[in-house]
């Protein structure tokens, strides 16, 4: 396949209305390891939402388990998820919520020792293949992983390479997270705001990425 860049970048794409539950826990969970807080998390998450009809897949690896049970982050940005969250927006954009982007490294998590596994394609689809090691991560196509999705496919498979993800196992800190991703200046100035709410949360960098949400 091809090298991996580095740093090696994560993105996970989430509500904007995610952010102060996030900051008041401290951390992201998956969903099935939610805490019991009484804090919600807005119901759509196009990071996590499968489309209708598509299973929940069952994850190899040591922990094994669902993939309820993984947070995950893509490779690059605008990922499928969002394509479809686009579509599926009212023409006027009412209602819809507004999507950031929470960023961290590779490195973050092999240096803090934070459990995951990737797969090499679409994690949904049977005969992709997942590993835990990050000297497997030349097993992922790169070069189909940041091609612009709005682009014709090379191949039949190329859909599926581009949707190779990593997930990490059950949660991870927030403090972890390195930086914030937003469509525009008033995004991120809303976001800066909410991030000063919380002075004694990590406050990552808030970075205006317009690029990011062109699918």
């Amino acid at each position: 396949m091809t090298t991996p860049p580095s740093p090696l970048w994560l993105y996970r794409l989430v509500p904007l209305g995610q952010l102060a539950p996030l900051l008041r826990r401290g951390g992201l969970h998956a969903p099935a390891h939610q805490p019991e807080d009484g804090l919600t998390l807005p119901s759509f998450d196009p990071a996590v939402a499968r489309p209708a009809g598509r299973r929940q897949f069952a994850v190899p690896g040591a922990r094994g388990g669902s993939s309820d049970d993984y947070l995950g982050f893509d490779f690059g940005p605008a990922p499928p998820a969002l394509a479809t969250f686009i579509q599926d927006a009212p023409p006027d954009g009412a209602d819809s919520p507004i999507l950031i982007y929470l960023l961290t490294t590779l490195q973050v998590l092999t240096d803090k020792r934070i459990e995951f596994v990737f797969s090499d394609g679409d994690p949904a689809v049977g005969y992709t293949d997942w590993y835990d090691d990050p000297a497997r991560l030349d097993r992922i196509d790169w070069d189909a992983v940041k091609t612009p999705p709005w682009e014709s496919p090379a191949d039949d498979d190329q859909r599926r390479r581009k949707q190779a993800r990593l997930l990490v196992w059950q949660s991870l800190p927030w403090a972890l997270i390195r930086g914030i991703a937003v469509p525009d200046g008033d995004i991120g100035y809303q976001v800066e705001s909410l991030l000063a709410r919380y002075p004694r949360r990590a406050q990552p960098k808030v970075v205006v990425r317009p690029g990011w949400y062109r699918p």
